[in-house]
């Protein structure tokens, strides 16, 4: 079901919990974080998702909110036991 939600500046207050839990599993090794990687695919195997496979962006200094290049400096394929897509903004980029 389609959702719209509009959080003006509170947005990163929502997310502070999840991040807090995501860098501290990073600390771990549970999670492996790739920023600047766009996934173009993601992989199945028996009807289940597997991994993705997609595109490696240039990196960037840009601020949160500031647009960002697109130029591609490499692609990626990875497989897992468990894939989390996260995606999207307030305008669905």
């Amino acid at each position: 079901m389609p959702r719209f939600h509009i959080v003006w500046g509170t947005g990163p207050g929502i997310v502070k919990p999840f991040e807090e839990r995501v860098r501290k599993a990073m600390e771990q090794g549970l999670v492996d974080y790739r920023p600047r990687h766009r996934v173009n695919e993601l992989l199945t195997e028996n009807g289940a998702v597997v991994g993705a496979r997609g595109d490696v962006l240039i990196q960037s200094s840009a601020a949160r909110g500031e647009a960002t290049s697109r130029e591609i400096v490499g692609d990626f394929e990875f497989y897992s036991q468990a894939v989390m897509v996260t995606s999207g903004g307030i305008d669905a980029k």
